[in-house]
């Protein structure tokens, strides 16, 4: 052992408060080292000192003053921690409503965006051209594909007369058929409709395509114009 670990004993070794080994074994190093034997001579004066000092009494009311203090630091600390327990409710009230609103503006400017990138590139095909490749768009309109043959009436002279001058809406179901017609100007006399109607049922039509899906919306509106066959 060092001396300075012995040393740290000392105190012990003059109350006698060390266990017989220890005490024995300190006794015989102080008998041949003299800076253990000054440094427990200087202890003995300071512990025989100690002894006669009086004792210093705590001032009435010391204990009461601690535990008041305690508890007012205690109350002290309870009111931050429900201060900052209302400002994190508070924080989360004011803020909770405004993250659905938010959320939904990025996905609102998303969808935005997407429709804008579609108008700006449709028609353009990802990864290259493909051959005999058809553009989607988000609605095509429907197209008259073929026009069946004029079917002619003699007139009063005998002569033989195509539809009269007339604009004509047709409605396209999702087979490409015409189902229905409506005369927007032109005459709408019998003989006209009868023409209207033979023409209607053997002219087929492209759909209306939404999304690439065939609808039952399409309208293609034809323009007649008036000629007459002399024999």
């Amino acid at each position: 052992m060092t001396c300075r670990s012995l040393q740290k004993k000392l105190p012990g070794y003059l109350d006698g408060a060390l266990a017989q080994g220890e005490q024995a074994t300190l006794a015989q190093h102080l008998a041949h080292c003299v800076a253990c034997r000054g440094e427990l001579e200087a202890t003995s004066r300071v512990s025989a000192l100690l002894a006669h000092t009086e004792r210093v009494r705590p001032p009435a009311g010391l204990s009461l003053r601690i535990r008041v203090a305690v508890a007012q630091e205690r109350m002290r600390e309870s009111w931050l921690r429900r201060t900052l327990h209302r400002l994190r409710v508070n924080i989360h009230d004011v803020l909770q409503p405004l993250a659905v609103p938010a959320t939904g503006g990025v996905v609102t400017s998303f969808a935005v965006y997407c429709v804008i990138l579609q108008a700006l590139l449709v028609g353009v095909p990802m990864g290259g051209i493909v051959p005999n490749d058809q553009p989607i768009n988000f609605v095509r309109p429907a197209r008259l594909e073929s026009l069946a043959p004029f079917p002619l009436h003699a007139d009063a002279s005998g002569r033989k007369v195509g539809p009269s001058a007339s604009m004509v809406e047709f409605r396209v179901n999702s087979e490409g058929r015409a189902i229905s017609y409506e005369i927007l100007s032109g005459q709408t006399d019998r003989d006209t409709r009868r023409q209207l109607d033979q023409l209607m049922m053997f002219s087929s039509f492209q759909p209306e395509l939404n999304f690439g899906r065939p609808t039952e919306q399409g309208r293609v509106v034809v323009r007649f114009d008036e000629f007459r066959v002399n024999d």
